[in-house]
């Protein structure tokens, strides 16, 4: 346990520097900096697999088009570029897949932003491998508490907590790994808190590619707080908790109970999801429940009659639940098109999510067969559950139904090492070789013993 004296909420800024200045990787669980390397894998896998996608390829050629030189690393391009325009680059990279971590309780995705400005830090300064556990540790914790403590009410005002929340994390993560003091962490939590920004009105404009450059600007942002702090930029010292700071901004109504419950004891890194599949997580449920009906009964397209899908309300909104998907952003988070795919290919492939392939008539057809309807009782289970029941009504009259709680990937149902590998080398196969892939995976697994320098000339396609 990470020793902190006890304090007010009032002071929930100057907790969270106290705490991100104490945490070492000794001092940390064994859980947790094995929690903080799985991370870690999954973030270079959805990365390099970021890297192969034609939105990847634009934000490297505009970030080369910034010029400039640096010490720090493109992911899968191997550029060296000023630290900055890295955790940019890395950001977009980590979000473009939309098969990154996340958080539950928050609703948040927190890799994304975190990682890249973690590694541009570590880079920048040579910081060990423990170092920079520490700072995905701390960095985890202040993005996933300030999130959770702030929905739903955070989304409902139309922000996106991968941009808000994110640069706070991001900020902190980088400010321990530069070695800040403790007042130049509330410094940077004080500046990164004055750039946090991100809508969620992509959801709706699905021609846009708001979602990850959000990431991008996220990772950019929580650096360049923590290295103005370390030139002596200050902050203000109440900039998350103040009349005017950042959650009076940013949401009607906190939780502060989130904010500071077994803080130093109780690392919210532990409560991360993994992602099994490139879509929105609140199709996983769905998918899950409809992956364990077909394991227990295989079926082809022409036996359904019908698929009903029962789930809570956020997973029944109008976008979740839209029955033509024009473009792969639309796809990634339409109900009918993830569970038909699903239902067809028995997993959800990257390769189903690209502008020519959500009109396949294969899977238009089964999806005129699939209803989603909000259920009031599985919704006053949410978000502590994400609950959602599928039923398959066949034409022989046979009805198949699963209900689960987690989706796969959760704490509570989670992915095995060998799945987390899987995962690894089914998204970064179409950059490196499985040989290549091994080796990274092995040297995260011993991040401890290494500088980040010998990792970053690994990941290069």
């Amino acid at each position: 346990m990470v020793g902190l004296a006890l304090r007010t909420v009032s002071n929930i800024t100057a907790r969270y520097a106290h705490l991100t200045s104490e945490v070492t990787f000794d001092n940390l669980p064994l859980e947790v900096r094995e929690k903080a390397k799985r991370c870690l894998i999954d973030f270079f896998a959805v990365a390099l697999g970021g890297y192969h996608t034609e939105e990847g390829k634009r934000t490297i050629a505009a970030v080369k088009k910034l010029g400039g030189s640096g010490s720090c690393t493109i992911i899968g391009d191997g550029r060296q570029t000023p630290a900055p325009f890295a955790a940019f680059a890395n950001g977009v990279l980590g979000k473009e897949l939309d098969m990154d971590d996340g958080h539950r309780l928050g609703g948040s995705h927190i890799a994304a932003p975190v990682m890249p400005a973690a590694l541009a830090a570590a880079e920048l300064t040579g910081a060990s491998g423990r170092d920079l556990i520490a700072g995905i540790v701390t960095g985890y914790d202040v993005h996933a508490r300030v999130g959770q403590a702030i929905d739903p009410s955070h989304e409902t005002r139309g922000f996106n907590p991968v941009g808000t929340c994110g640069t706070l994390g991001a900020a902190v993560a980088a400010a321990r790994i530069f070695g800040l003091s403790e007042e130049m962490i509330v410094d940077t939590i004080g500046i990164a808190a004055n750039t946090a920004a991100g809508q969620l009105q992509f959801c709706f404009d699905t021609n846009s590619n708001t979602r990850e450059l959000v990431a991008g600007y996220a990772a950019m942002n929580g650096l360049l707080a923590a290295m103005l702090a370390r030139e002596g930029f200050g902050g203000p010292a109440q900039a998350i908790e103040g009349n005017w700071g950042f959650l009076k901004a940013m949401a009607d109504k906190v939780n502060e109970r989130i904010l500071s419950e077994g803080l130093g004891s109780h690392f919210k890194i532990m409560e991360v999801h993994f992602k099994p599949f490139a879509a929105c997580r609140h199709v996983h449920p769905a998918v899950t429940a409809l992956l364990d009906v077909l394991g227990k009964r295989p079926l082809k397209a022409e036996d359904v009659a019908k698929i009903t899908v029962r789930t809570y309300g956020v997973a029944a909104e109008p976008f979740r639940i839209n029955p033509d998907p024009k473009d792969k952003h639309a796809a990634i988070y339409s109900l009918p098109y993830t569970v038909s795919v699903a239902f067809l290919d028995h997993t959800l492939p990257i390769s189903r999510f690209t502008n020519d392939a959500v009109n396949d008539p294969v899977v238009r057809e089964l999806m005129r067969k699939v209803t989603v309807v909000e259920d009031k009782e599985l919704s006053r289970g949410y978000p502590n559950k994400w609950p959602c029941e599928v039923t398959i009504q066949t034409r022989s009259g046979e009805t198949l139904s699963t209900c689960v709680d987690f989706p796969k990937g959760e704490p509570e149902n989670p992915m095995s090492d060998e799945e987390l590998a899987f995962k690894f080398e089914a998204v970064a196969s179409q950059v490196m070789p499985r040989e290549k892939m091994a080796k990274i995976m092995s040297s995260i697994l011993s991040i401890e013993e290494h500088d980040i320098s010998s990792l970053m000339k690994m990941v290069i396609a």
